[in-house]
C-alpha cells in the first residue's frame, strides 16, 4: 500500500518501529494502512487508558504520532507537530529522528 510517497507494509513498519500485531490490532492496522491516522490514534489512546496496551500497541501509536506530526508540519502547523512528537514514547527506536524533527519544527515555528 502506498500512503503519500511512502509504501507501507507490515515489514516496512516493523523494520523501523516494531511489528503490527494481529487480532485486536487488526482494526488499528487497517486504519493505519488506509491513512486514517487520527482514528487509529483514538483507538490506541483509548486502549492505553483502558489497559491491555502492549509493546506492539506502543510501537503503532508512536508510528501514528510521527506520521501525524509530519502531516501537521506539511500543513505548516509546527506547534501541533511538536506536541505530537512529544507524545512519542522515550524508548522508541527512532529517538534520533524525533529529536531532529522536533528541532526542525520548533525552528520553523519560531520557538526553541
Amino acid at each position: 500500500l502506498v500512503i503519500g510517497n511512502e509504501a507501507i507494509t507490515n515489514s516496512s513498519i516493523g523494520k523501523k518501529y516494531g511489528t503490527i500485531a494481529p487480532a485486536a490490532s487488526d482494526d488499528v492496522e487497517a486504519l493505519m494502512l488506509q491513512n486514517k491516522l487520527e482514528q487509529a490514534r483514538q483507538l490506541l489512546e483509548k486502549k492505553k487508558r483502558e489497559g491491555g496496551f502492549d509493546q506492539t500497541d506502543e510501537n503503532n501509536l508512536d508510528w501514528v504520532y510521527i506520521r501525524l506530526a509530519k502531516k501537521e508540519a506539511k500543513a505548516k502547523r509546527f506547534k501541533n507537530a511538536v506536541q505530537l512528537l512529544e507524545q512519542v514514547s522515550k524508548d522508541t527506536r527512532s529517538q534520533e529522528e524525533i529529536r531532529m524533527l522536533t528541532r526542525r519544527y520548533k525552528k520553523s515555528a519560531g520557538g526553541s
